[in-house]
């Protein structure tokens, strides 16, 4: 199993310390809490058309620094905003493969090496796979 300790990549200045990550941590425990008083329990988000994988039992979210945090484009959505980071992994690689059977995402990537196509994938590719980002709410995308 891989650790959970693996967290996001931050932008350090010249003393080494971890730019904004006091921020960050304050809005993944402010987000938490909100979602504590909406669900009383944090789910993993999984998008439309995938389950989590540890099935019904285990989609509830315990520890934080394994998650993913997902935002879903639309504003009233109530699903859960995280991941386990497994689930992300194995969902991202799905989406990477949507893209390559893209005849558009084909033409646009052609270019791209592997590794840049998962680096663009949530930025410039993001218009090409959103069909593929659909989000349990039903009315927006992930």
């Amino acid at each position: 199993k891989k650790s959970c300790k693996i967290m996001p990549l931050h932008r350090r200045n010249s003393t080494g310390q971890v730019e904004g990550e006091l921020q960050y941590l304050e809005e993944i425990t402010e987000a938490a809490e909100l979602e504590d008083d909406h669900l009383h329990e944090i789910t993993c988000s999984a998008p439309k058309d995938f389950s989590c994988l540890r099935g019904a039992q285990g989609e509830h979210i315990f520890d934080l620094s394994c998650t993913v945090k997902l935002i879903c484009n639309n504003t009233a959505c109530t699903q859960s905003r995280f991941m386990h980071r497994e689930c992300f992994e194995v969902w991202q690689e799905s989406v990477l493969n949507y893209l390559n059977k893209l005849k558009d995402g084909q033409k646009k990537t052609r270019n791209w090496s592997d590794k840049q196509k998962l680096q663009n994938l949530w930025k410039q590719g993001y218009n090409l796979v959103i069909e593929a980002c659909g989000c349990q709410c039903g009315h927006g995308h992930l």
